[in-house]
């Protein structure tokens, strides 16, 4: 096991001229490399053994720190989204953003990255948004039951993409999945390197040739149908509009 005070005891002894060893044997000694003992050497002549003790990068700007550009990106981004919690924001954020194709030149313009629950948490407490609290179910004539499936099949397609290690080689794939909200079907999906409006074409495309047009289609992802900038209608949402269109017509 490492013993990193007592090989600074070692090397404080043998600069002194208090012990006769050498870097190799305080190596073997303390469980560290002769090359981080050589290295401590150069420090120990000018500093004590407490001090040395101290993590070097203490009161250092960590290396995955948010830059300001990062930071007023996130701030600009989050003006779309004044009313979400925090779970639902850092969703939103890494699909639309950090693994959107089309998103890649801010990606690498503003320095972009993934980041975690706790970054966000941060963020929010930082800047002083609030995440909307979660209700509470109460037993009997105050609670919130869950919503009642559709009456029958076709009535509402739930559509979602999630990333997950699927093929269990280490890299993550985009499932772009239709489940029947009555039956729990799955009805259609489709596999993309992230979560894409190709993705979701194809497995639109899969959905009408094998079941034809649903009445409705639900994601809990709006931006899929709108643009969050300016709420008008994404691609997606334009040829879902017009495969509705043509259902009522009795075209389809």
């Amino acid at each position: 096991m490492k013993n990193k005070k007592y090989a600074l005891q070692l090397l404080k002894d043998k600069i002194n001229g208090e012990r006769l060893i050498s870097f190799v044997s305080i190596s073997e000694l303390s469980g560290y490399s002769e090359r981080q003992i050589r290295r401590w050497s150069k420090d120990i002549e000018n500093r004590d053994i407490d001090s040395l003790l101290i993590h070097a990068s203490k009161g250092k700007t960590p290396n995955n720190a948010a830059s300001n550009t990062e930071l007023e990106y996130l701030k600009d981004f989050k003006k779309q989204y004044p009313n979400i919690s925090i779970s639902q924001f850092m969703d939103i954020y890494h699909e639309d953003i950090i693994f959107n194709p089309d998103k890649s030149d801010d990606v690498y313009e503003f320095k972009l990255r993934k980041r975690s629950y706790s970054f966000f948490k941060d963020f929010y407490r930082n800047n002083g948004y609030k995440s909307p609290r979660k209700h509470r179910c109460f037993k009997g004539k105050d609670s919130h039951p869950l919503r009642e499936p559709s009456p029958r099949r076709g009535i509402l397609i739930m559509i979602d993409g999630t990333p997950h290690d699927w093929f269990e080689n280490g890299k993550k794939f985009s499932l772009h999945l239709a489940v029947d909200d009555a039956t729990g079907e799955i009805l259609a999906g489709w596999f993309m390197p992230t979560e894409c409006l190709e993705g979701y074409c194809y497995m639109l495309i899969i959905l009408i040739q094998k079941h034809g047009i649903p009445e409705n289609i639900y994601s809990d992802k709006h931006t899929i149908f709108k643009s969050p900038v300016d709420g008008n209608l994404t691609q997606f949402g334009r040829m879902s509009v017009t495969f509705f269109a043509l259902k009522k017509k009795g075209k389809y």
